[in-house]
């Protein structure tokens, strides 16, 4: 696959890092939403994993992230976002001239922004949507005092940071990849007060509208995760009425299915989601004698 990466720019002028892998004839093109703390480059072995399907992929570091301007973490509020992913997704389509089926996927806080901004732009709620450990609950005891703190500091100085409590060691258990993380100098653990806040309020917004997510959905997760309530994910999917959707709550992981040891369960349900929803198979390989 072909990669490229370059920068747009956010309607608040902040340069904003994205890149593209695409296969020589993309028959579909995926637009991910990264989660807290990570970056797009964090992907690349996911896109690798597809590579047979023929896609065009596209990522963006959020702000505050990875290599996109904006102080670590310091995100005023979920809305800020969501106009990003507006502003993305819409420049990566009119940059391409294409117009391959669109597919979207969003992992943790991502998820949650994808599924706030499909509120509002009604001309992507028919794209099928992969949502991989979506926000839409903690599991992580958060203290009282940091739950205050942040309800009073997101009034006065909503990009003020702390620490998101998210050690790699509850990401993934397989080795290599963890030590990748603890040597990723463009991972970070922080979240804003503004962004915790609101994305409580975002959360009630989601489940209130869930009627309006009408496209295909694949909701991806782990049945005990450590960072994101797999109950609410459970919740979210007895409110969704396309009878073509599928929840994978897969025992025994952690927060990335998709990096974790024995992804290979994660990526078949993927797969056969790609194929189910957006018609793709994989390219046949010569058989190795």
């Amino acid at each position: 696959m072909q990669r490229t990466e370059s920068f747009f720019e956010s309607a608040d002028g902040l340069r904003l890092y994205y890149q593209q892998w695409s296969a020589t004839n993309p028959r579909a093109h995926l637009v991910i939403i990264h989660g807290l703390g990570e970056h797009s480059d964090c992907y690349d072995d996911f896109v690798h994993e597809l590579a047979d399907y023929d896609l065009r992929v596209s990522a963006w570091d959020l702000r505050g992230h990875g290599r996109s301007q904006g102080a670590r973490g310091a995100i005023a509020d979920i809305y800020q976002l969501t106009q990003d992913f507006e502003i993305f997704v819409n420049f990566v389509l009119k940059l391409n001239r294409r117009t391959e089926p669109l597919l979207l996927m969003g992992h943790s806080m991502g998820g949650l922004v994808l599924l706030k901004s499909l509120l509002g732009l009604r001309e992507f709620q028919d794209c099928p949507l992969i949502l991989s450990s979506p926000f839409l609950g903690v599991a992580l005891p958060v203290p009282e005092w940091k739950r205050q703190a942040s309800g009073v500091i997101s009034q006065v100085a909503p990009r003020f940071t702390l620490d998101a409590g998210l050690p790699p060691e509850l990401l993934t258990r397989d080795p290599e990849r963890l030590r990748r993380y603890q040597r990723d100098p463009l991972r970070h653990q922080k979240i804003s007060a503004g962004l915790f806040e609101s994305a409580q309020s975002a959360i009630e917004s989601v489940f209130f509208h869930a009627q309006a997510y009408t496209a295909p959905t694949l909701l991806i997760g782990s049945e005990a995760d450590p960072v994101v309530d797999s109950r609410e994910i459970r919740q979210l999917a007895r409110h969704l009425k396309n009878p073509a959707n599928e929840l994978a709550l897969l025992p025994g992981r952690l927060h990335e299915v998709f990096n974790d040891l024995d992804r290979e369960d994660a990526f078949a349900r993927l797969k056969r989601f790609l194929e189910t929803h957006a018609s793709l198979r994989p390219k046949r390989r010569p058989y190795r004698i």
